[in-house]
């Protein structure tokens, strides 16, 4: 390290666009620009991450809890666009982190499930609510323990979800567009 050169973490945060299945969850049927705006969102972001290519060295995703090529294989049919993008960050030499924890995923899984059902109530609603909250501390802490100083990394996250990491890693926002705005609208 040259003396005076502060060592900085850096996050390029890309609240991802979300996939077919997951917005027809969200809002039961996709809209007939849906193709082309998840297009445009993409390739805006593929070029803006196009600046670092080479430099990423970490990518991180929502739903992962195993790390290494193997593990974003589920991802080439549940979301085509993102898989290419991490598939080929992974070929300029960056690695995929176990980014979540397999118990707490299945755990807001049930829990989102009773919200579903007639049974919800406050209590449920609330136990979602911490179950999503230990899921993204668990985030945060994965990314402190593993991004290193002068490293940079990708972060794809489930654009609702919010996490808060330390002050020693610098995030910058990476979007064409806010895909909770495209699904409101």
């Amino acid at each position: 390290m040259e003396w005076g050169r502060f060592m900085v973490r850096r996050l390029l945060y890309v609240p991802r666009m979300y996939s077919n299945i997951e917005f027809k969850i969200l809002a039961e049927e996709l809209p007939p620009d849906f193709e082309s705006k998840t297009h445009e969102f993409w390739a805006y972001v593929e070029e803006k991450l196009s600046v670092f290519k080479g430099r990423i060295k970490r990518i991180y995703r929502d739903g992962n809890y195993r790390g290494g090529k193997v593990s974003i294989s589920n991802l080439a049919s549940t979301d085509p666009h993102n898989f290419s993008l991490i598939d080929k960050l992974i070929d300029d030499g960056a690695s995929f982190e176990a980014t979540e924890n397999h118990i707490l995923i299945e755990e807001s899984e049930s829990w989102l499930q009773i919200l579903k059902s007639r049974e919800s109530n406050a209590v449920t609603l609330e136990m979602y609510q911490q179950t999503m909250d230990e899921r993204n501390k668990h985030v945060a802490n994965r990314i402190h323990e593993t991004l290193e100083d002068d490293e940079i990394a990708v972060l794809f996250f489930e654009p609702s979800r919010r996490i808060k990491l330390r002050d020693d890693i610098k995030v910058i926002k990476v979007y064409r567009f806010n895909p909770i705005d495209y699904l409101r609208s």
